[in-house]
């Protein structure tokens, strides 16, 4: 037994690991709602949803609502030495909940 638990980056003891994960939430999701009990959900959401408004979120800045393009693509080179620099502040500022 371990007498030393781990800590978060605030002090908080680390959750424990849950024995179920979301695969095995998805699986007994979708096992349940099929059938007549998926399109009762379905009818029922889609009406409660039917006059719906979007709810206004602030934005960084006004926008038009049209898709303002496909964007881009922007290549470049990370200096090896800037890259291993970044690879060891990364080990090095883990969160411990995260460490193996």
């Amino acid at each position: 037994m371990h007498a030393v638990r781990r800590v978060g980056p605030r002090g908080d003891p680390c959750p424990r690991p849950v024995a179920t994960q979301y695969p095995d939430f998805a699986v007994w999701q979708r096992e349940r709602l099929s059938g007549a009990l998926l399109e009762e959900q379905l009818s029922y959401w889609t009406k409660q949803l039917d006059r719906a408004v979007p709810p206004a979120l602030p934005l960084d800045r006004p926008r038009s609502g049209e898709e303002a393009g496909d964007g881009a693509v922007h290549t470049f080179r990370v200096p090896a030495a800037t890259a291993a620099r970044l690879r060891e502040w990364r080990r090095s500022s883990t969160p411990p909940c995260s460490r193996p």
